[in-house]
């Protein structure tokens, strides 16, 4: 978590990108057979045959050891910035709406791909399938994106792939019906979300440091939550507003450049 922490991070992260990945055409196998209440069903047996087992099986917290000492004999005392110094920082705070921003405009293409492209003509089984190549997306860019930012410059890192999901609203709005295309922005898209979280986890610890991470990182995720609650209704009020999906991916478009 020194050397490589961005790949390690990213490793960890896959997991969600995986899930998107499997779910969707799952669920609409299950719709297609069962009916609505197919998903939750199927929720509940990945998690009961599956999670816990895999959980209790496999998931070990490590021993707890004596703290760490110095030659001589003293506590090792983490370096960064506490809480009230981070608060203060210029940079924390382009790191918290930057990022927020960005989850906002992925909430809107999580939530709103699949009814948008039924809207366009799709089927529910070639809607889902675009889709699911956010969930490929994610992993892929989360991925190369952790890799990338242990040998790079970071910033340049997180700016270049935090603006391809604007790449992916511009295909959205063209209005396009290619299959194709559609899955290629629902990629551009899942490239963007997949960077997000490594990214955050990444430069919090690297321009922070590790003395106050818990309290620093903690409040960037609870506005990241925040952001993430609100976009679905934001998005809602816009398609009520405009009778269509431009406004919401001109929004998406604009916050992740």
């Amino acid at each position: 978590f020194v050397r490589n922490r961005g790949l390690a991070l990213a490793l960890g992260l896959s997991g969600t990108g995986i899930t998107a990945a499997v779910t969707p055409p799952l669920f609409a196998w299950g719709v297609a057979h069962w009916g609505w209440q197919a998903p939750f069903v199927i929720l509940a047996l990945v998690n009961v045959v599956i999670g816990i087992p895999l959980t209790l099986a496999w998931f070990r917290l490590p021993e707890v050891r004596a703290a760490a000492k110095t030659a001589d004999g003293e506590p090792v005392t983490l370096a960064g910035m506490n809480f009230r110094t981070a608060l203060a920082s210029p940079k924390y705070w382009v790191c918290n709406i930057a990022l927020c921003l960005v989850v906002s405009a992925v909430m809107g293409v999580v939530t709103s791909t699949v009814p948008m492209l039924r809207d366009r003509g799709l089927d529910a089984a070639s809607a889902t399938a675009v889709f699911a190549w956010f969930g490929i997306a994610l992993v892929l860019g989360r991925l190369v994106v952790g890799y990338l930012l242990d040998r790079l410059w970071p910033p340049a890192v997180a700016a270049i792939s935090l603006a391809l999901p604007a790449a992916g609203s511009f295909i959205f709005l063209s209005g396009s019906t290619d299959v194709a295309l559609l899955s290629a922005a629902a990629a551009l898209a899942g490239l963007g979300a997949g960077a997000e979280f490594d990214i955050a986890a990444f430069l919090m610890a690297r321009y922070f440091g590790l003395k106050d991470y818990g309290r620093i990182f903690g409040l960037h995720q609870g506005l990241i939550t925040v952001a993430s609650a609100a976009a679905p209704l934001m998005f809602g009020a816009m398609f009520s507003a405009s009778g269509g999906y431009s406004m919401m991916l001109t929004y998406c478009a604009a916050s992740t450049l």
